[in-house]
């Protein structure tokens, strides 16, 4: 998952949020209070100044302040102090670099235009869940999807790429996590599946940290460190968390993502897919993901330790996001323009396949 800003999350009373979906009436009681606002404030000042390489106090100047949120700049950084409508929990959010989403209010209501004219029904129910979930902030442009937007130039392919991410973001953000669940949404049938914490799931035992498969292939040396690192990462998380759910959640998001980019290529053309440097935005990291999810599914079967559940969720995933992953080439492939299929990118898609001639499904 690319970010355009870094962005820091601090959580401030639990790292897990519990969203409910029941209309709930505020009172200023429910609001952010300024001594909840100073505490913040003092909770990521060495944050700030990290950030900002500024070794002084940093100057903060109020932007914005409504109940659930408190929008500061602290010397070059911006700081959100906010809180979602349904829940009681307080977090901040530090980023640095220009939030464009902020400065185009017009943006969201021509990004939900744009994604409704794809006519993909999946969308309309990540974003229906979204309402439902986090209230009139679902799409905040600080801390709800609209901040995944690049608002700078609604015409341009910066924005029209920047709704897979918007998308994606926002279905991983519907996984709702409870203190006893993990889960994660499947929108192409509107169901959340999730998993007891306590349950285990032993093949992640066989999972190595370290693991590189990519370095043989004959592509870019930036590619391969780029899908090994993407890897790293995520192998990292499930065995911090002991649990494969965040890799379905992260495949699901990018499967999501690249049925995205397929339709807006179908509807709008090859120039809202290119960036401004000539490179049409790649699906690399949904291949290396892709690629991560065989692989764990191929141990537990490997070692016997398949669980009706794990195995249900990974079949799902996988055989979705190999058909999203298939239509994507198929729609390039069909293209008057044939460059727009790059070499690299097919090469590890045609790699992964002879790794994996089967699913195991």
């Amino acid at each position: 998952m690319k970010m355009r800003y870094l962005n820091l999350l601090v959580s401030v009373i639990a790292s897990t949020l519990t969203f409910c979906t029941h209309k709930n009436l505020q009172t200023k009681s429910d609001c952010i209070t300024d001594s909840d606002i100073e505490s913040h404030k003092q909770n990521v000042t060495d944050l700030v100044q990290r950030l900002t390489d500024d070794s002084k106090n940093p100057e903060w100047k109020l932007i914005e302040r409504s109940c659930n949120k408190v929008f500061f700049t602290a010397s070059s950084a911006n700081v959100i102090i906010y809180k979602y409508t349904h829940n009681k929990e307080i977090s901040t959010k530090v980023s640095t670099g220009e939030m464009s989403s902020r400065s185009n209010p017009e943006c969201l209501t021509k990004a939900l235009e744009v994604v409704k004219s794809l006519k993909l029904t999946f969308t309309d129910s990540i974003i229906e869940k979204s309402k439902l979930s986090f209230g009139e902030m679902w799409a905040d442009a600080d801390v709800g999807g609209g901040s995944y937007l690049s608002c700078s130039d609604t015409l341009s392919s910066n924005f029209y790429t920047s709704l897979n991410l918007f998308i994606h973001e926002i279905n991983h953000s519907v996984s709702q996590t409870s203190k006893d669940q993990h889960c994660s949404f499947f929108p192409w049938e509107d169901r959340t599946d999730c998993i007891d914490k306590k349950e285990i799931f032993p093949a992640l035992e066989y999972l190595k940290s370290d693991r590189t498969i990519f370095g043989k292939m004959k592509v870019n040396k930036e590619i391969i460190q780029s899908l090994e690192s993407t890897q790293k990462l995520y192998t990292e998380n499930m065995l911090t968390a002991k649990t494969p759910i965040l890799l379905i959640d992260e495949l699901r998001s990018y499967a999501v993502g690249t049925e995205v980019l397929d339709k807006i290529y179908s509807h709008y053309g090859r120039s809202k897919i290119y960036l401004p440097n000539k490179k049409r935005t790649s699906i690399f990291p949904h291949l290396a993901i892709h690629e991560l999810a065989l692989h764990v599914n191929a141990l537990n079967q490997k070692h016997h330790l398949k669980t009706s559940t794990y195995d249900r969720l990974f079949c799902e995933s996988l055989k979705k996001s190999e058909n999203n992953i298939k239509h994507w080439f198929q729609t390039l492939d069909n293209a008057s323009d044939k460059a727009n299929v790059t070499k690299a990118e097919k090469s590890v898609y045609e790699y992964i396949r002879k790794l994996y001639p089967k699913t195991s499904c």
